[in-house]
């Protein structure tokens, strides 16, 4: 999706029902954001059985999209389309559901139809799909720069920045194979590093992390810094690529890549 759109995605690995309250927060803020947002059901090996490729209307090892996510107060709902306009969700809140009032279906615009939109709720999905991947590509102007970057294995990369208070998000997009890495944002307390630094976010990643790390900040107006460090394990003649993006208000070129800051 990154490279269709130019936008950095995040992926969130869905583990069990106790992730649904802040994968659901997520989804709330993605869609509210205007974000692209895909989602893949658990894959199963291949079976002369045909009717194992499915569960509940739902394809093995399938992409779908998250078009609308909805709470109603008795449910959390989240409607899905599979690609292929046909075969859909059978279950709870499905088209032919006796879950659905007259109301709600008017309300959500419910249909029995076999067009591949579906509603399941919260719970089910994360039973049924394993990962869920937010693009932050969207058809609105929000200002955001980008910048690419390598360095050899054990070394770091240190990036300052200019912000205007908001809401901000910082995203690595990593090509190729990472073992480990580390990011970290902080905010400059005075003019210079040696006036110290107010650490927000700090987090190691290990090797099986998806290809894209974000975080979000509502951020006072000052001057930050983003630092990215690699594993040492490698060889120091290894280069590691990367593309470090940030989305928020100001100007669209505002990194600056330092050298000399210890």
């Amino acid at each position: 999706m990154s490279v269709l759109t130019g936008s950095a995605c995040n992926d969130i690995d869905i583990d069990d029902i106790e992730n649904a309250p802040d994968l659901w927060q997520k989804l709330e803020e993605a869609q509210n954001r205007g974000y692209i947002i895909t989602t893949y059901t658990v894959f199963k090996k291949h079976t002369e059985d045909k009717v194992d490729d499915f569960v509940e209307g739902l394809r093995k090892g399938h992409a779908y999209t998250v078009l609308q996510v909805a709470d109603i107060g008795q449910a959390k709902l989240i409607k899905l389309r599979n690609p292929w306009a046909f075969w859909e969700w059978e279950g709870d809140w499905s088209d032919t559901s006796e879950k659905w009032t007259p109301e709600l279906r008017e309300q959500l615009s419910v249909v029995k139809e076999d067009d591949g939109c579906f509603w399941m709720c919260c719970e089910d999905f994360v039973k049924h799909f394993y990962r869920v991947s937010i693009n932050s590509y969207h058809d609105s102007d929000e200002p955001h720069t980008s910048i690419a970057a390598s360095q050899k294995s054990g070394s770091q990369s240190l990036f300052t920045c200019d912000l205007e208070a908001g809401r901000h998000s910082f995203i690595i997009t990593k090509k190729g194979f990472w073992r480990k890495y580390t990011m970290l944002v902080a905010k400059f307390k005075g003019g210079s590093i040696e006036d110290g630094l107010e650490v927000l976010y700090g987090q190691s990643f290990e090797k099986n992390v998806s290809e894209e790390t974000r975080c979000d900040f509502d951020l006072e107006a000052g001057k930050y810094l983003v630092l990215i460090t690699s594993d040492i394990n490698y060889s120091v003649h290894y280069e590691f690529e990367f593309d470090l993006w940030r989305y928020g208000p100001g100007s669209e070129n505002i990194f600056h890549e330092q050298t000399d800051l210890w």
